[in-house]
């Protein structure tokens, strides 16, 4: 581990790890990749192992050199924490290779909710994180990646209302947490 790996972490990452230090489910819809959810909760190990050389290299932010995967559901995006001693509970979405981390304005027991309502649908993360820093999501995953046809019974709206109620800022407010 990482010198500084002790840092706080809050109580409901903690809670799950003690019940399961890592898990992974993937599920595909008739054989369709694009039709497709997965979770991938790494082991609490390797979230607090450097990522240096994986993450980040030499002159990155200090704000991404403290930023941990915690769920790597695909290869090129994950979900994490920031570890900076505060305990501060704020999920982030982050895309491998780039310099920046999006706030989803939810703490992990949000995050792990809204996964469930999701079903975990492949894209959920990027559409909640296009939400709260203002911009227009570019793909619905839950329109144009099929959702309807896979769960007919998903409800969009309350989908996005529940969102709403979990955020960290409050319901509607606006908080983009978007480093440069």
């Amino acid at each position: 581990m990482e010198k500084g790996a002790s840092q706080k972490i809050s109580e409901d990452i903690l809670t799950f790890y003690a019940w399961s230090n890592g898990v992974e489910i993937n599920w595909n819809f008739n054989l369709n990749e694009n039709q497709c959810g997965r979770l991938k909760f790494i082991p609490l190990g390797e979230i607090l192992e450097s990522w240096e050389d994986r993450l980040y290299y030499d002159g990155a932010d200090e704000r991404l050199k403290k930023f941990r995967p915690v769920d790597i559901f695909v290869e090129e995006e994950c979900c994490g924490i920031v570890l900076n001693g505060s305990g501060e509970e704020t999920m982030y979405y982050h895309r491998f290779g780039e310099g920046e981390i999006y706030s989803l304005d939810l703490d992990f027991k949000g995050y792990f909710e809204l996964g469930i309502e999701a079903r975990w649908f492949l894209g959920w993360q990027f559409y909640i994180a296009e939400l709260v820093n203002g911009e227009q999501a570019v793909t619905n995953p839950f329109e144009d990646g099929g959702m309807k046809e896979v769960f007919p019974d998903f409800d969009l709206d309350a989908f996005t209302q529940r969102f709403q109620e979990l955020r960290l800022s409050g319901a509607g407010v606006n908080n983009p947490e978007k480093m440069e």
